[in-house]
């Protein structure tokens, strides 16, 4: 430019730059714009192999370091092919190197989406989110598959629910730590119950229980309160139908059976059986019978029968009458 260029001509040429600058700004920040909106968003993971469609990105190979993997399918957007995308993204977990953990997402599950740059290709999941408090993922009147909060859904109480019906609870209220294990058919019916809590006494107390239907048919309790006390018992919850071993360190070890015949096994080695039927002892061989101290029998009646000679090596002392029949 000469020193003949008016100042007209000079006033023009700076808006020209002006102009040129202010274009540069904006595309930069409907650039930075596009990128902000993109950086975070809700996706669906997609069963790879039912709702494949054409437009699917390759599954990453394992072998490129460089892939997202272990990933999942992701969809954002709606449910026609014209209005989403896919990508192959991997998720966020607490611990990944030496002490890890895994917990896959699965199809249907809406997620929460974290994308560097605005860039989806490289998106990564960082949550789930329950779909009938959020997005549900329809257009023009589709149904799709919703996810409800789950039953029971405490708000103080930490659950977890698996695909199968079964669940972890903790109460941290009552110190209370459950575990529901499902039926395969009937997810609603249990099968067996584990409930870990303290006692009003503060220590520790354990009850096992295995249902066929809501009947209990078997259990097993422990209660630190009474002293390490150990309770199996099989049968449903009369207790005239029941079978039960106790376990007690300063008592020693019941059997119940049916609540007509009670086994006791003392620590200091005593046992005592009582019976409302007959008891019998049937063996091929011999049967020996040793106390050192004396061996008391009292009945009614006493009736001894052998095939060839009973025999007795000391002095027999008889009160009262003495019946021989040959």
């Amino acid at each position: 430019m000469n020193d003949k260029t008016t100042p007209a001509v000079l006033n023009q040429v700076d808006a020209n730059q002006q102009s040129q600058q202010i274009n540069k700004l904006q595309g930069h920040l409907g650039k930075i714009s596009q990128a902000s909106k993109n950086l975070f968003v809700l996706g669906r993971v997609v069963d790879a192999e039912k709702e494949k469609h054409e437009s699917d990105p390759p599954v990453p190979d394992i072998k490129d370091v460089s892939a997202p993997h272990p990933s999942v399918l992701v969809q954002i957007g709606g449910e026609k092919p014209e209005h989403y995308t896919r990508f192959w993204m991997p998720w966020l977990v607490n611990r990944a190197g030496q002490d890890t953990q895994w917990w896959k997402p699965v199809p249907n599950e809406q997620v929460i989406i974290i994308a560097p740059s605005g860039n989806w290709v490289q998106g990564i999941i960082i949550g789930s989110l329950y779909r009938n408090r959020h997005l549900s993922f329809n257009e023009e009147g589709e149904k799709v598959e919703q996810h409800a909060i789950p039953e029971q859904a405490d708000e103080h109480i930490h659950s977890t629910i698996y695909r199968d019906g079964t669940r972890f609870d903790y109460d941290p209220i009552k110190h209370k730590y459950t575990l529901s294990i499902k039926d395969k058919v009937d997810t609603k019916k249990a099968l067996l119950t584990w409930d870990c809590q303290l006692n009003d006494e503060g220590k520790p107390k354990m009850l096992v229980n295995l249902l066929k239907g809501e009947d209990v048919i078997s259990h097993f309790s422990l209660d630190a309160s009474e002293k390490g006390k150990i309770e199996l018992v099989a049968g449903p919850k009369e207790k005239e139908k029941q079978c039960a071993i106790v376990l007690e360190p300063e008592k020693g070890i019941t059997i119940h059976a049916h609540d007509k015949v009670t086994i006791v096994i003392t620590h200091e080695g005593e046992i005592t059986i009582n019976c409302e039927k007959d008891i019998s002892i049937n063996s091929d061989a011999k049967i020996n019978i040793t106390a050192k101290d004396d061996l008391n029998i009292k009945a009614k009646n006493i009736n001894m029968e052998a095939e060839t000679n009973i025999n007795m090596k000391k002095d027999v002392i008889i009160t009262g009458t003495l019946d021989v029949k040959s």
